[in-house]
């Protein structure tokens, strides 16, 4: 609903609107109501392509672009002394902290901004201290507050 909104305020139409969380929920609703229009289905750089020729037959023409790049910055790694816990707002995050320090030994806690993120926490090792009831900020942060103290 949040891109929705974004997407309205920027001029465009909606006309769907993802019955559950994730690029899969999004894509099977599509299916399901776009056969044989044309679709614009622009991705990340770590999204893949959308390949199965099944799912695709059903569009008249899918072009699906790479529309922005995640990439890594490195950063001063003494700040985790200086915390109390860690905030994941994305899976992209969550491995772009792993590169630099372990996940798994990161020794405090987590809190993550919902189901995916979470879930690329726990592949990497690590344990979830708290995850956002509802999607956004306001819900992390609320997860946050409930923490005990370190």
């Amino acid at each position: 609903e949040k891109s929705a909104e974004a997407a309205r305020a920027r001029g465009f139409r909606v006309e769907l609107v993802s019955p559950g969380k994730g690029a899969s929920a999004l894509f099977e609703a599509l299916r399901e109501v776009a056969a044989g229009k044309r679709v614009l289905y622009p991705r990340s750089s770590e999204a893949p392509p959308v390949k199965e020729k099944s799912a695709l037959e059903c569009f008249g023409e899918f072009v699906s672009p790479v529309m922005y790049e995640t990439y890594f910055r490195d950063f001063d790694t003494d700040v985790i002394d200086k915390v109390d816990c860690v905030t994941f707002a994305s899976p992209s995050a969550v491995r772009g902290v792993d590169k630099k320090i372990s996940i798994a030994g990161i020794g405090l806690a987590i809190a993550s901004i919902g189901p995916t993120t979470s879930a690329e926490v726990l592949r990497l090792g690590g344990v979830v201290a708290g995850e956002a009831d509802e999607p956004g900020f306001v819900g992390l942060a609320r997860v946050v507050a409930r923490l005990p103290e370190r």
